[in-house]
């Protein structure tokens, strides 16, 4: 029997890169909006990115930042940098055998896991590859502002207040510069935190899954990010540093959720009578519509499967004691227990005929007996 699916996102074949509606769906991880899509390569836009650069651009107006020019530097850089991180991390995922998926990217990364198939060594080079490329451009851009004449002040400044530093900064070209240069330095060091879904936090779960199974990596490293992001957000707090506040809780809470998903690969959801165990009658009554029919639907299957090996012998018996009005009482229980089920619009125009047919021979058979035809009791 083909069981209806609740599943709210239930797997299917690939066909192309989907609408932007389609990830508009319970989970949080994949609220986007669409970039670009460029072959096997499709980027989409995390709604976090998208207000985290709505509110800075209006607190620059306002005041609250140091300037226009330097938040839109800043911001211009960091969206850079993410862009091409992830870029070149999905495509070396795909070149050790990863399936093609969309990239969620967020302010310090992407939302998306790659899962690449082979030993665990293959998943944690895909792990670091954008730390990887982070320090690499990093240096690069250090070197350029050294060769630039910009002073060493500038280069090795302290990451925790990147604004008294940027607030020397006078000419245009050094200032965009700096900022590619800061944002990267931030971006790569924060993504040594081991939570999900920064760097650190994925080599973690590379490091321990094993080949076939994530679970026991998602597990550890969940596990681990939750007790990070708890320090992270006291020590933010404590130092009124508002972005690592930020950044502990919506780390905390992707951590939740892939702990969840995880839970839920060992041990999918179970109809609710099935897993209290007792009495299945009454706690059938308890249950709300769906459990109601995942609970029938499961009781047809196992009728099923208990009935299919004895049909054979059930359809010898039938033929030997063929009764015509045996099996119309049987056909009308049967659209009796579907109309208990199913409601009586789930009928069909046949079994509708059936039924109005043994309803007339129980009403002739009455009056055969006596019984008025016009008794209210026949109806």
């Amino acid at each position: 029997m083909v069981r209806p699916s609740h599943d709210p996102d239930p797997p299917t074949t690939p066909q192309g890169p989907e609408p932007w509606h389609g990830h508009w769906r319970e989970d949080p991880m994949q609220w986007s909006v669409p970039l670009m899509t460029s072959g096997r390569l499709s980027l989409r836009v995390h709604v976090v990115f998208v207000l985290f650069v709505a509110f800075e651009l209006v607190l620059s107006v306002s005041g609250a930042r140091l300037g226009l020019a330097h938040v839109a530097a800043a911001l211009g850089a960091l969206a850079l940098i993410v862009f091409l991180r992830e870029v070149c991390r999905a495509m070396a995922a795909q070149s050790l055998g990863a399936e093609p998926m969309p990239v969620v990217l967020w302010p310090l990364g992407s939302l998306s896991s790659h899962e690449v198939p082979g030993p665990r060594l293959a998943r944690m080079v895909v792990a670091l590859s954008g730390t990887a490329i982070g320090a690499a451009l990093t240096v690069t851009l250090a070197g350029v502002l050294l060769l630039a004449g910009v002073s060493q002040e500038l280069v090795f400044f302290n990451p925790l207040d990147p604004a008294a530093v940027a607030a020397r900064i006078g000419s245009t070209g050094t200032l965009v510069l700096w900022w590619a240069y800061a944002v990267t330095l931030l971006a790569t060091l924060i993504n040594l935190i081991p939570i999900f879904p920064l760097d650190a936090g994925r080599v973690i779960e590379a490091a321990v899954a094993d080949r076939s199974i994530r679970r026991a990596g998602i597990m550890l490293a969940s596990r681990v990010g939750l007790v990070v992001s708890l320090v992270l957000f006291v020590a933010a707090m404590t130092a009124s540093m508002e972005h690592l506040m930020g950044l502990a809780v919506f780390g905390g809470i992707i951590c939740w959720l892939e702990r969840r998903r995880a839970e839920f690969i060992a041990e999918p959801a179970r109809p609710e009578w099935r897993a209290l165990g007792g009495n299945r009658r009454d706690l059938h009554r308890d249950l709300d519509p769906l459990e109601r029919l995942e609970a029938d639907l499961d009781d047809l299957e196992a009728s099923d499967a208990d009935l299919e090996p004895d049909l054979a012998p059930l359809r010898d018996e039938k033929a030997a004691n063929w009764n015509p009005e045996a099996q119309a009482e049987a056909e009308v229980d049967g659209i009796l227990a579907k109309i208990t089920r199913s409601g009586l619009e789930s009928l069909s125009p046949e079994e509708r005929a059936t039924l109005d047919a043994a309803r007339e021979r129980k009403l002739r058979g009455k009056n055969r007996e006596g019984d008025p035809p016009n008794n209210p009791r026949n109806h």
